[in-house]
């Protein structure tokens, strides 16, 4: 003959998990939740600014200014990826400058220097 249920605890196998857990009714959950949507936004502009270098050089610049100023408001606040997205942004800053420079005097020195090349 099938045991009946006698209420020993089977029927918490049933029950959600929270209904499971015994705690006192003062008793609060606190969640750590730590809010790095500033961090991961400078990440993403960091790394936008440097995939739009060779393409949209004035949009890359806007959005590399972009990756360092909400990094560095970012890591005031101990947020994830801030440092990261600062780095990236500051990449994206100095690329295009690294890359006009060398464009400028490649394009200046090759007159006077053209026979060697």
């Amino acid at each position: 003959m099938p045991a009946q249920n006698s209420g020993n605890g089977n029927d918490d196998k049933r029950k959600p998990i929270d209904e499971r857990i015994e705690r006192p009714a003062d008793q609060t959950i606190v969640m750590n939740s730590k809010n790095s949507t500033l961090g991961l936004f400078s990440l993403i502009m960091g790394i936008v600014s440097l995939l739009t270098l060779s393409c949209c050089g004035p949009l890359s610049i806007i959005l590399a200014i972009t990756a360092v100023i909400t990094g560095i408001i970012a890591r005031t606040e101990n947020q994830e990826y801030a440092t990261i997205g600062i780095i990236l942004g500051a990449l994206g800053l100095m690329l295009p400058v690294l890359l006009t420079l060398f464009i400028t005097g490649f394009a200046f020195f090759t007159p006077l220097f053209g026979r060697f090349f």
